[in-house]
């Protein structure tokens, strides 16, 4: 059907001198005006998160190109300072991730755990593992250590209320 036949159909063709009037009742009849606001307001969900991805992204490949070594030197002078920097880092993107996905809850093995919080773990694990192979990098297990640890945290939001 076209606009203009579902507009002489619902009998608000001719009254579209309102902007505003028009799409109220465009809106009251076939939702339209909501369903764009919706969707607008899931993609931006998405947002914080793709964000913080890139940056975090920009500074694992800085790092594997050894383009940021006075910053990590600086960091790892700082007591606890590279372990703290993991814990923050990887908590903030599956708390992220989390968020963009509402909390989904997925079954692995008779055990619900966050799917934001899961995708990251492994593709965390993935980059800690490919360090070994970078001379520059040092796969260490208290940085893995740390990454769980932030990423544990920041998946307390969603624990289910009943089983704490």
């Amino acid at each position: 059907m076209s606009a203009s036949r579902f507009l002489k159909k619902s009998g608000i063709f001719g009254k579209i001198v309102v902007y505003g009037s028009f799409w109220m009742r465009l809106d009251r009849y076939c939702g339209l005006h909501r369903s764009l606001i919706g969707y607008n307001l899931m993609r931006l969900k998405w947002l914080p998160f793709s964000l913080f991805f890139l940056f975090v992204t920009g500074i694992i490949i800085g790092n594997d190109l050894g383009q940021l070594r006075t910053i990590v030197n600086w960091v790892g002078s700082l007591p606890f300072g590279d372990k703290i920097g993991h814990m923050v880092f990887m908590g903030t993107l599956a708390f992220l991730l989390d968020y963009a996905l509402d909390g989904r809850m997925v079954k692995i093995g008779g055990l619900k755990v966050l799917l934001g919080c899961s995708i990251v773990a492994i593709g965390i694990t993935i980059e800690e593992i490919s360090q070994i192979w970078i001379p520059w990098r040092t796969f260490d297990l208290v940085d893995l250590s740390a990454n769980y640890l932030g990423i544990g945290l920041a998946g307390l939001k969603w624990w289910p209320k009943k089983s704490v």
